[in-house]
């Protein structure tokens, strides 16, 4: 009877297909505009506190590639929530703010996502040097297509 229940559980276990993944594998499909590729990152996501901040932004950077209004503002939403709730958790958390300006500087005016633009580029200029060196560097590599973040910011 127990090695049923054992077998059954272990079977259950290892059926979950989340994972935990890297910067090194998350930014170059954030940064890209596959759909496919997106989505497969989306299932691969673990729900883990850091996860959810990547999967809020992905989402959100999703959105903007699927059709019709209404799909595009349901995954635009959960995005967001998802992105704010772990900011509002750790509001000092330079990798979230920067994950939000990334996605405030290329949302679409009408879904009326800009407001912390100021206020985050701010906060990553002046903490950029206590940054993880693999987040300064992904961070400089954005300052190429920022309107709001460059290079001459970093101190």
């Amino acid at each position: 009877m127990n090695n049923t229940l054992l077998l059954s559980l272990i079977l259950v276990l290892s059926s979950w297909s989340y994972s935990s993944i890297t910067r090194a594998e998350y930014y170059p499909v954030f940064k890209g505009d596959s759909s496919t590729e997106m989505e497969k990152l989306v299932e691969k996501l673990e729900p883990t506190d850091q996860q959810k901040a990547y999967l809020g932004a992905l989402k959100m950077k999703l959105a903007g590639l699927q059709k019709g209004p209404s799909i595009k503002l349901k995954t635009f939403k959960e995005g967001r929530e998802l992105l704010e709730t772990e900011i509002k958790k750790e509001p000092q958390n330079i990798e979230w703010l920067f994950l939000r300006l990334a996605v405030q500087e290329n949302a679409p005016k009408i879904v009326k996502y800009s407001d912390n633009l100021s206020e985050d580029s701010q906060f990553i200029s002046n903490h950029f040097s206590s940054a993880p060196l693999e987040l300064q560097k992904i961070i400089k590599n954005y300052t190429s297509s920022s309107t709001i973040l460059k290079v001459s910011d970093f101190k």
